[in-house]
């Protein structure tokens, strides 16, 4: 039986997700990472699909991150929760920090 790795990452930007799904490797065998641009959609990520690690950034507006925290800890339990952080420097690239939680 295979298992799987399923993350589901939450980020409004929707140039960040794509490159943190890469650098997760979605394209390894066994890994699934889904995306939610924000509270709402990541609610409904959640009942679709039980998560293993959820991935988000912690520029999200503070009541909604916060919010989504709570509701993880509290439904899901196992989910482990990474934030992370993007800056923008004057070259417009993105460096990305995770952090521990």
């Amino acid at each position: 039986m295979n298992q799987h790795l399923k993350i589901l990452i939450v980020d409004h930007s929707p140039f960040v997700s794509p490159s943190i799904r890469e650098m997760l490797g979605n394209s390894r065998e066994g890994v699934f990472v889904r995306e939610a641009s924000g509270y709402s959609d990541a609610l409904y990520q959640l009942k679709e699909n039980q998560f293993d690690m959820l991935v988000y950034d912690i520029c999200l507006p503070e009541r909604l991150r916060m919010s989504l925290v709570k509701y993880v800890r509290r439904k899901y339990p196992r989910t482990k929760m990474i934030p992370f952080h993007r800056q923008e420097s004057i070259h417009t690239t993105a460096t990305i920090s995770f952090s521990k939680n």
